[in-house]
């Protein structure tokens, strides 16, 4: 008979996980996979119960269940089966019985093992603990005793100094006290009473020299003592007065003198204060009672005579270099270099480029028309460019070239992306025919920085080449610069040139302005009769016809510009002229509202344009420094790249 299916287990609670997770989503998937886990289950279940059962449920042929079978000999079967089952039963029940045993005692081993784990666990972490903070605290204490030990010696020196210093100050008490009593001398009274040091042994004490200045004073007749006040030192009379009151307190004789010697410092002890006195250049004497005249005089001579005596000087009260020590040998033997004098932060003028010479940091100079100033270290190098390699050309000047004509602005334009670095020695042009009403302008733009040239009525010649710059600009590898040729055949009158505001849009135009319907395609343009200089243009203005070129470049922005051409004219209005246009082309930026903007209008005449065209030049000869593209307009209209 087949096996029994095990029935699936559920490990998971719904209940619960709403419970616990009321924000959550319903737990679908775990709901899916208890599902498929009872259809897994149900189907070989199923197949076992059809090895006994019937589709109707009863029990298949061969199969006997308790009701097929007599109850008498089913009660007698089931006392024979209890009776030989009775052994069974109690072996089993002994065995169970000690199996109860065994299970008890084996899980109390596991539990005492799992216990024994986690004490042997945590004794290891702990020993391993231990272990390194015995190390820690061994290598502690070793330290502890270094430095104990270290701080027993210091301080046994320290007490060993301590115990010497002690020693010291008593042996420097002691000397101390021995010189006082060395200095003061044993005292004893003279004959009138007075106090008199023994004086022997070939020297004065303190209290000797005391009583000697004492008595020096009193023998020169009087004391000069408390008030005696001065005004100025310096070329004036010194007033003072002298009370007569000695040291004893008696009065002496108001004509007494005190003896100054030459050279003889002397102080003075008033009150708190404390003056000095440098003796004059002779021997005199301070009147204490009588004439100041001398004194007066003498006090006046130091402020102007030589001080001699003042530090023991040979020579009069003067400073050559010489006097000072080691200034004169050092000024002659400075060059005043840039070792020696840091020179400020500023140029020097050097004048024209020597070739051959070194140039400092800072130095300027002049060669060729241009100015430099050297910015970094010395240098050789010229300031004007120098021919570095053969010159190279774009277009051989003596190529033969084919004249065409156009009725129209015709315009070259030429883009040169240079390969190589160098500056642009020469620009060149050619025209087939130059007349009186010719119209002639070259533009360079460089096309990365924007940066814009323009030369105006060029004077040329016809068929023949005219220099227009010279050394121009220098040139790098990757710099790209446009060439814009014009040419157009006037009806002889002047250009129409001046300065107004622009603005975009369509409304009519206040005084000195003029609007455009668009910046870079418009379709209609008007032009106030009045400039930004006041100035009445309406005559002018109004003489413009069909086909005149207007050229509108911002004044600020030469990058920045529009032409257009002029298809026909409205002047109904009195203020301003109204033109229908065509755009020619544009700059680099559009133009914008509100900038002052510069402003040509050339009339074109009825004679054609004349240029020379050589189609694929550049491509079938390409010059060495450069990249060339070429492109023809006639009236702004591309005719195609590499068409000139």
């Amino acid at each position: 008979m087949a096996t029994k299916p095990t029935a699936p287990v559920r490990s998971y609670s719904f209940t619960s996980n709403s419970t616990n997770n009321p924000s959550s989503q319903q737990p679908g998937n775990e709901l899916d996979t208890t599902y498929d886990s009872i259809i897994n289950w149900s189907t070989p279940f199923g197949d076992w119960v059809s090895t006994v059962l019937t589709d109707t449920g009863a029990f298949k042929p061969g199969v006997v269940d308790q009701q097929a079978v007599d109850p008498a000999v089913f009660a007698q079967w089931e006392q024979d089966m209890e009776a030989a089952a009775q052994p069974y039963v109690d072996s089993a029940a002994a065995s169970a019985g000690a199996a109860a045993l065994s299970e008890t005692n084996a899980a109390n081993s596991e539990a005492g093992v799992a216990a024994d784990a986690s004490a042997a666990s945590t004794s290891a972490s702990n020993a391993s603990t231990s272990e390194t903070n015995a190390e820690n605290s061994a290598n502690y204490a070793g330290s502890q005793a270094n430095n104990a030990e270290t701080s027993y010696i210091y301080a046994n020196l320290r007490a060993g100094d301590a115990n010497s210093d002690a020693q010291a100050a008593q042996l420097s008490e002691q000397a101390a006290f021995l010189w006082a009593e060395h200095m003061a001398g044993p005292v004893k009274a003279d004959g009138n009473g007075n106090p008199q040091p023994e004086v022997g042994d070939g020297y004065y004490s303190a209290r000797w020299w005391a009583n000697y200045a004492e008595r020096r004073v009193s023998e020169g007749a009087g004391a000069v003592h408390q008030e005696f006040y001065t005004t100025n030192i310096i070329n004036q009379t010194v007033p003072f007065t002298v009370n007569n009151t000695d040291f004893t307190g008696q009065n002496d004789q108001p004509d007494s003198f005190i003896p100054m010697d030459s050279g003889t410092s002397y102080i003075f002890v008033v009150e708190d204060r404390l003056y000095m006195y440098i003796g004059p250049r002779t021997n005199t004497s301070i009147g204490v009672g009588g004439s100041y005249a001398t004194v007066d005089t003498d006090f006046q001579q130091v402020g102007v005579y030589n001080h001699e005596d003042l530090a023991g000087r040979d020579e009069p009260d003067s400073h050559p270099t010489s006097a000072i020590t080691g200034l004169e040998d050092f000024m002659a033997g400075h060059d005043h270099s840039e070792a020696q004098i840091t020179d400020l932060d500023r140029t020097r003028w050097k004048g024209a480029f020597v070739n051959g010479n070194t140039y400092e940091f800072n130095d300027m100079a002049v060669e060729g028309g241009y100015l430099g100033v050297v910015t970094g270290s010395a240098t050789t190098d010229h300031l004007e460019p120098q021919t570095d390699g053969p010159e190279a050309v774009s277009l051989d000047r003596g190529l033969a070239m084919t004249g065409k004509t156009n009725v129209s602005l015709v315009t070259s334009v030429t883009r040169m992306l240079f390969t190589k670095d160098g500056y642009l020695n020469a620009v060149w042009i050619r025209v087939p025919l130059y007349t009186p009403t010719t119209r002639i302008s070259l533009t360079i733009v460089d096309l990365i920085s924007g940066r814009t040239a323009k030369a105006s009525n060029i004077l040329a010649s016809s068929g023949g080449w005219v220099l227009i710059a010279a050394k121009s600009f220098i040139v790098r590898v990757g710099s790209h610069i446009e060439f814009i040729l014009d040419y157009i055949d006037t009806d002889g009158a002047p250009p129409v040139t001046g300065g107004w505001n622009s603005l975009i849009g369509s409304p009519p135009p206040a005084s000195a302005q003029f609007t455009v319907t668009s910046a870079t395609d418009p379709t209609g343009m008007t032009m106030s009769y009045t400039d930004l200089d006041g100035g009445d243009r309406i005559t002018e203005l109004q003489g413009i016809n069909a086909d005149a070129v207007v050229t509108i470049i911002e004044t600020a922005d030469q990058e920045r510009s529009l032409r257009v051409k002029v298809l026909a004219k409205d002047l109904s209005d009195p203020n301003y002229v109204a033109w229908v246009v065509d755009t020619i082309d544009t700059g680099n930026k559009a133009i914008r509202s509100n900038q002052t903007c510069s402003i040509e209008i050339t009339q074109v005449g009825a004679l054609p344009s004349h240029y020379y065209e050589e189609i694929g030049h550049y491509t079938a000869n390409p010059p060495s420094f450069a990249d060339v593209v070429t492109i023809l307009y006639f009236d702004g209209v591309s005719q195609g790249v590499n068409s000139a």
